[in-house]
């Protein structure tokens, strides 16, 4: 360590250690997510588990963490990607999606790590987007495809338990 590490200030960003890592109940819902082969209920019954635990992380958090806008930009980039995707001709699609594409789908991960160090997400969404990503392979574009469904099902979900939901039960009950 030299001196200039010794005499600065270790400085977390206004950061605290509280969620460094996935739910228990996240941990089991990754399980259930494979979208190179998925299941009857990925889109349906995984897909909810996943946004009412996301949602409840968020909830339970001292700041606002994972809004729908926040999240909706990333589902934005993968459809935007998945459109891209679907015009390449049939012949071409899985060497420009495995050599061009899939290395700046990836980059969604950088994106997310940097909206979670500014306390935009959380860690249970990181972790979620992370897993669907890790899964992608340059030669099969349909898992692709199956994420961006997965997500869409993650996101209409995410509407009903994210926070304006959560707002507007509470307030009803008072």
């Amino acid at each position: 360590m030299s001196y200039y590490d010794k005499s600065r200030p270790q400085q977390s960003g206004g950061r605290q250690n509280q969620d460094r890592g996935p739910s228990r109940e996240l941990e089991e819902i990754l399980k259930q997510i494979d979208v190179a082969n998925p299941n009857g209920d990925l889109f349906d019954a995984t897909a909810e588990r996943a946004a009412e635990e996301i949602a409840k992380s968020a909830k339970a958090s001292k700041r606002d963490k994972n809004k729908s806008t926040q999240l909706r930009r990333f589902y934005d980039e993968i459809v935007m990607w998945d459109q891209r995707i679907r015009q390449l001709k049939e012949d071409e699609r899985i060497r420009i999606y495995g050599t061009q594409y899939l290395p700046l789908i990836k980059m969604l991960n950088a994106k997310a790590a940097y909206a979670e160090s500014r306390e935009l997400i959380d860690q249970n969404f990181l972790t979620l987007l992370r897993h669907g990503l890790r899964q992608l392979e340059p030669d099969k574009p349909e898992a692709f495809k199956n994420f961006k469904l997965f997500m869409e099902a993650f996101m209409g979900f995410y509407k009903l338990y994210g926070p304006k939901y959560q707002d507007a039960t509470a307030r009803q009950s008072h």
